[in-house]
């Protein structure tokens, strides 16, 4: 760098320049004159901006200094643009125009290309065997944590955390907390309690997979509050639930600027959304082109932890169905009601304590990471650190608890999805007399079609259809004692056949 450039260093993150240092081009005729945007181009150097790609994300991402901390956002964010113009101000007393700005996002996008990928994490991140927490705070504090416990220590040495606008502070954990005393606020079952709890620790495993936590409920149950407190754990936001996605764009962008995606009044879930779901809850990548004039695409890979509540929410589908964990919530009489006010204010008494214990639970899973427990169920991941935490003391129950609740509601949550099917359902009418049935694929239509239900719109209208749904339901039929067969005869008809079997269990 010159000797014309090489005055910007005198111009650091947390000074402004006296009126005599600033740079006057007419006193300096004998050189070449810096245009603004390599004016604010080495600027940018010299105060540490690191433009990078990620990992995870499309785009060009930069890392900035911005109030004694590091900030991490997209490069054509307004805020780094706003960033940009205070610190040419500062070093020219001179305003750059948008051409300027442009010309430098894209001499830094070009060094974004030449460097390695970097990997960036939103609230909950891991390095080296430990697990980070951003507390997005004014400070930047951050919790580490490893088997030895955790403690809180700055921004500067944890993995690059992104913010998103929207993101609240976090309060700084305190100790001799029990996550029991978050009973108070959940007025649910023992069992339903032993399973949001040990959603909340598999949550904080930044490395997931996750189960969909799936509230359900009549009217003036709590949902929208438990969903709320259960968030505000973890993930504070200033958006505290948001309303159904519509497709896959809505889904994978509420990913992209929080960890807990929290979804309030769900209704039915169709084959696609559930696709999507799965795909989120237990890592997956979306893709679509970035414009219609061009070639280039965007895309994102991520796993989120998800809160599902609605009336009645029942998950038919059984890939979905094996990620839930469904809670029912009972009623709360009315004598027993609080105001949201009163209880917002008395969840913020013990939210350090509350999250504290709970870091206690991550930090036990970490000393018990060896440990491998056996006859998992399909969310493998997510059960094993639930599992390592509680070998490790750092649950509020004895070891085994969470194995036996986990095989009762396994088997109930397939009870109530078959109940809830209208296929399944027409089926279990079908079987409840008989050893064995048998038919053509057109018969089976009939039979399940009949009627005027009003729920018959959802039901499969052809024999394709049919056989497409018949294969989703297999195994959750087998899981009552039922064998179902499909196979091609003459003149390309289909025959079906259901035989009652011994029951399997789910795991």
């Amino acid at each position: 760098m010159d000797s014309k450039s090489n005055i910007l260093t005198l111009f650091d993150e947390q000074s402004t320049p006296e009126p005599n240092s600033t740079i006057k081009q007419s006193e300096q005729d004998d050189e070449p004159r810096l245009s603004s945007a390599v004016v604010l181009f080495s600027l940018c150097h010299d105060l540490g901006v690191t433009a990078f790609l990620s990992e995870d994300f499309d785009g060009v991402f930069v890392r900035y200094l911005c109030s004694g901390h590091y900030t991490i956002g997209t490069i054509k964010s307004l805020r780094f643009a706003a960033w940009l113009t205070d610190k040419f101000y500062i070093a020219t007393q001179n305003a750059p125009n948008k051409t300027d700005i442009e010309k430098v996002i894209s001499l830094l996008a070009s060094e974004a290309y030449k460097q390695p990928k970097y990997r960036i994490f939103t609230r909950l991140g891991h390095n080296d065997g430990k697990i980070y927490l951003d507390l997005a705070d004014e400070d930047c504090h951050v919790v580490e944590i490893d088997g030895g416990g955790w403690r809180v220590i700055g921004g500067e040495s944890a993995p690059w955390f992104m913010r998103s606008s929207g993101m609240r502070a976090l309060p700084i954990p305190e100790r001799d907390g029990s996550l029991d005393e978050l009973r108070n606020f959940c007025n649910v079952s023992d069992d339903d309690f032993v399973m949001m709890v040990s959603w909340l620790v598999a949550a904080c495993n930044p490395r997931g997979a996750y189960s969909l936590l799936v509230l359900s409920s009549e009217h003036g149950s709590g949902k929208s509050t438990m969903t709320t407190l259960l968030q505000r754990l973890v993930d504070a936001n200033t958006t505290e639930r948001l309303s159904p996605p519509k497709n896959a764009d809505d889904l994978f962008a509420a990913g992209a600027g929080r960890w807990i995606i929290p979804f309030d009044n769900f209704g039915r879930i169709d084959e696609t959304l559930s696709n999507h779901l799965c795909r989120l809850s237990t890592g997956g990548g979306y893709s679509k082109r970035a414009l219609y004039t061009d070639n280039d695409s965007f895309s994102v890979s991520m796993k989120r932890p998800l809160i599902l509540n609605g009336i009645a929410l029942t998950l038919s589908r059984l890939d979905l169905l094996d990620r839930a964990y469904p809670i029912h919530l009972e009623s709360i009489a009315t004598d027993e009601r609080r105001t949201e006010r009163e209880l917002y204010s008395a969840f913020e008494r013990i939210h350090a304590k509350l999250l504290g214990a709970l870091l206690t639970a991550v930090a036990a899973a970490l000393r018990e990471r060896d440990y491998e427990p056996n006859n998992l169920s399909r969310m493998a991941d997510a059960e094993t650190f639930i599992l390592q935490a509680e070998k490790g003391g750092g649950l509020p129950w004895q070891v085994g608890k969470f194995k036996a609740v986990l095989t009762r509601r396994e088997a109930a949550k397939i009870d109530e999805a078959l109940a809830d099917d209208g296929v399944a359902a027409k089926i279990l009418e079908l079987m409840e007399n008989l050893e064995t049935w048998s038919g053509t694929l057109k018969e089976l239509l009939q039979f399940i079609t009949e009627g005027t239900d009003e729920e018959r719109k959802y039901l499969p209208q052809t024999g394709k259809a049919l056989g497409r749904k018949m294969e989703e339901l297999r195994p959750m039929l087998r899981y009552v004692g039922i064998e179902f067969e499909k196979r091609k005869g003459t003149g390309g008809v289909y025959y079906v056949s259901f035989t009652k079997c011994e029951v399997a269990i789910p795991f």
